[in-house]
């Protein structure tokens, strides 16, 4: 094992100060979100639960952000690298989860999508994984570390040739899987029968969004991160990387637009007997009021 220290690569002022803009945005969205989450009870739904994950998700990726206009410090480096891979994956998992319950609860009667989401698996998924897979490169191993490379800290490594390869495995690949589930649970959706689409195009509002915000706000970072692994920095490699910014970082603030536009469809009927990390039967304003029967929703 190595111990590794950030590389000296010139940062472009602009790209710093996007990053700043975006990121404090960002920043004060996730925390707009979570505060109406604690103090409004009425948004104890499952969905409100899984946004509330993803924001949390968003958070980490932001502070992450904000840490690496300090990546001169190798610990700070480190810290802002594990929190960017982290709170990414993750996000893209609860992005990924709304999705499949939108499909789950709107579905035919035929389809074997389980419409039940339970919180515990849900929860090992959606935040244990990432971690491990976030903690690795804390150990600075010689083909897989935590570095600093132009605006921001990632995983890199030490052996020549090997850097792309391990961001394709660990950042692209779980990205790029969750972005095509995406798709397909809304490609599904449309193909649902007309009287089931008309349902689901009243609901919509409570949760359609998220996902599909979230896929807008990461298609230029995967296709940035692409260009820069396998062609270096040049003209289009910082184009793609100030639209990454602008997009990527801004995905907290994103969502804070579209729980303030949606919020009132998230509520339930009855303040919530259980905590607000505990399960309850979704009421008649929750995602199943357009289904014929209630399901045990744990989250």
């Amino acid at each position: 094992m190595t111990t590794p220290s950030p590389t000296p690569i010139p940062t472009d002022p602009t790209l710093v100060f996007l990053n700043n803009i975006s990121s404090i945005l960002s920043l004060l969205g996730g925390i707009y979100i979570i505060l109406g989450y604690i103090r409004k009870t009425r948004f104890w739904s499952a969905t409100g639960k899984m946004i509330v994950c993803l924001t949390i998700s968003d958070f980490l990726y932001t502070i992450a952000n904000l840490l690496s206009n300090c990546k001169e410090s190798a610990p700070v480096c480190q810290l802002s690298g594990f929190l960017r891979i982290f709170g990414s994956l993750s996000s893209f998992f609860w992005a990924t989860r709304i999705a499949r319950m939108a499909f789950g609860v709107f579905r035919d009667i035929d389809c074997d999508v389980d419409p039940r989401i339970y919180s515990w698996t849900s929860l090992i998924k959606g935040f244990t994984v990432p971690l491990i897979i976030a903690v690795i490169p804390l150990f600075n191993f010689d083909f897989v570390n935590y570095g600093s490379f132009g605006t921001d800290c990632g995983i890199k490594s030490n052996v020549k040739g090997v850097e792309k390869y391990i961001y394709l495995l660990t950042i692209f690949m779980p990205m790029a899987i969750c972005l095509l589930m995406t798709v397909f649970y809304y490609g599904r959706l449309l193909a649902l029968s007309p009287a089931n689409f008309e349902d689901f195009r009243v609901e919509r509002k409570s949760f359609f969004w998220y996902p599909l915000g979230h896929f807008i706000c990461w298609i230029p970072a995967l296709v940035s991160g692409v260009v820069f692994q396998f062609m270096g920095t040049n003209r289009l490699s910082f184009i793609l990387d100030a639209l990454r910014i602008i997009f990527a970082h801004s995905s907290g603030f994103v969502n804070a637009f579209i729980y303030g536009w949606t919020r009132r469809a998230l509520t339930v009927d009855e303040e919530p007997k259980e905590s607000l990390l505990t399960s309850h039967v979704i009421s008649s304003i929750d995602l199943s009021r357009t289904v014929d029967k209630s399901y045990k929703i744990e989250l």
